[in-house]
């Protein structure tokens, strides 16, 4: 195991990786599943957005759900208290033994108010529910199937970003699920990507972000600059990490000193008072 998968501050990392493999096995289970979902919603609280609404009629109990979404149940803005309560529930749902992390450092949450990975019943296709769950097994698939064919990844990623209701939230589940393969953009790390890595972000995809290729090469490049020494962080963890701690609010100059390419002079500079 790589020297950075075994920080402490990562431990999460086993866990999530191992709810996300047994997950995908309840794909053709969803009813099960649900079921169990609202269960544990009666016993815990902090679940009462479950509720569906159909184009006429009183809105009525979820009765399907994507794994993304399912992920986002401990994954939302609660105490920590309450996420590890509500992962423990699910873990034992579903057969998850792995251990249920203390702290949940360096993973991006979803917005309370908008938590799910497709829309009401109202307003979603068919198919929307079934697309993200191909897009799950496709990007497990990928991640843990070396010198894999990116291109039924890609498809699957295109598609999903089509279903109403996703956006960058797509790449924040696709880090939950494999947090050493794939990179979150949600608003803060892209923020840190491109001003204090200069990585530029290409967004030729569906409303307006990026597609499955965009993501991609932007992934590729954070991984090959991940081998660099010097380079402010070494995987998408410490990356994620990183860009939470960043203010949003600082200047131009600020951000400046923050790039890699002036931290790694300043390395250079201790080194050389060092030695004087």
């Amino acid at each position: 195991m790589d020297a950075v998968e075994q920080d402490v501050r990562f431990e999460w990392a086993d866990f999530y990786q191992a709810f996300a493999s047994q997950l995908l096995t309840w794909r053709n289970r969803r009813e099960e599943l649900v079921a169990g979902i609202h269960r544990i919603a009666a016993e815990i609280g902090s679940m009462s957005h479950l509720q569906d609404k159909p184009a006429n009629g009183v809105p009525h109990p979820l009765k399907d759900i994507c794994p993304f979404t399912t992920m986002g149940l401990f994954n939302r803005s609660l105490t920590v208290t309450n996420r590890r309560n509500i992962a423990a529930s699910l873990a034992k749902l579903i057969g998850v033994r792995e251990k249920v992390p203390e702290s949940f450092d360096g993973i991006p949450l979803l917005n309370n108010q908008k938590s799910w990975f497709f829309g009401y019943e109202k307003s979603r296709k068919p198919e929307d529910i079934d697309t993200l769950w191909e897009m799950f097994s496709q990007a497990i698939s990928f991640a843990d199937t070396p010198n894999a064919d990116p291109a039924d990844f890609l498809f699957s990623y295109d598609a999903a970003s089509n279903v109403r209701n996703v956006g960058w939230n797509l790449t924040m589940g696709l880090y939950w699920l494999r947090p050493w393969f794939y990179p979150t953009l949600d608003s803060q790390s892209q923020y840190y990507i491109q001003k204090v890595l200069n990585i530029k972000i290409i967004k030729k995809g569906a409303k307006g972000r990026c597609s499955g290729h965009n993501y991609q090469t932007v992934a590729l490049a954070l991984k090959k600059a991940f081998t660099q020494p010097n380079y402010p962080v070494h995987s998408f963890p410490e990356l994620s990490l990183a860009a939470w701690n960043i203010d949003l609010q600082q200047s131009n100059d600020e951000v400046e000193r923050l790039t890699w390419k002036a931290y790694l002079l300043n390395k250079i500079k201790v080194l050389c008072l060092r030695k004087d």
